[in-house]
């Protein structure tokens, strides 16, 4: 794909963005995007977990990772939860233009995380009764974490490195990675009314107030498929 021919956004100085399917992206990320596009193929048995970034996404992918792999939990003790749940976008399929061989585990689903908008996995997700798990966040909250997380791309002068105001008005004007946040988070939104045995709709404030009963939920959400298979087998 010519990334030149993309419409560009500048967000933070003279770093850009490119608009892709009426979303923002940081430019090295469109490539791998596209591939998860044309070439994931989940499996009904897959776990997906989505967010908007900073949102609550390492929170989630530690619950996940411990419910799905009670056995391999203390993994979570000495590997950071993005090596042990990558990105569809980052990891999986960040090299190769061929589809990486994704095997089927020997017990449990296969779990990923991805920040793809829906409106661009629509095909993908639409076509597979795969399990889609989705956390969002106070915008106000959101905005605030992204912010202090580009603040530390600059420590030497940080509070130049994106100012609050400009950082606030970029984020109002949707010109943000994987942005605009309210079409991110509406489109998943709308996605969970539609088909609710599929899509489990999560806030991050819903799960700091009552933690154990949303793991609880989780677990009986992201296991139900492959527990009745195990059962038919």
């Amino acid at each position: 794909m010519d990334l030149s021919s993309l419409p560009r956004g500048y967000w933070l100085g003279d770093d850009y963005l490119v608009q892709l399917g009426g979303f923002w992206f940081r430019p090295q990320f469109v490539k791998p995007m596209k591939r998860v596009i044309n070439h994931y193929n989940p499996l009904p048995s897959d776990v997906i977990m989505v967010t908007s970034p900073k949102t609550g996404t390492t929170w989630l992918k530690s619950l996940l990772y411990s419910i799905l792999n009670r056995s391999s939990k203390h993994k979570l003790a000495v590997q950071h939860p993005h090596e042990l749940v990558p990105f569809l976008e980052v990891q999986v399929f960040a090299e190769s233009d061929e589809p990486p061989v994704l095997a089927a585990p020997s017990h449990g689903p296969r779990l990923f995380a991805t920040h793809i908008p829906y409106q661009l996995l629509a095909q993908t997700l639409d076509s597979c009764p795969c399990k889609v798990v989705y956390l969002t966040r106070n915008p106000k909250d959101t905005l605030v974490s992204l912010w202090h997380f580009v603040r530390k791309w600059n420590m030497e002068k940080p509070t130049e490195s994106w100012p609050l105001d400009e950082a606030t008005d970029t984020f109002c004007r949707g010109v943000t990675p994987f942005g605009p946040y309210y079409d991110h988070v509406i489109g998943y939104r709308e996605l969970s009314m539609k088909r609710p045995q599929n899509v489990m709709f999560l806030t991050y404030e819903e799960m700091m107030e009552d933690t154990h009963g949303h793991v609880k939920k989780l677990g009986d959400f992201s296991l139900r498929i492959s527990i009745s298979r195990r059962r038919r087998r």
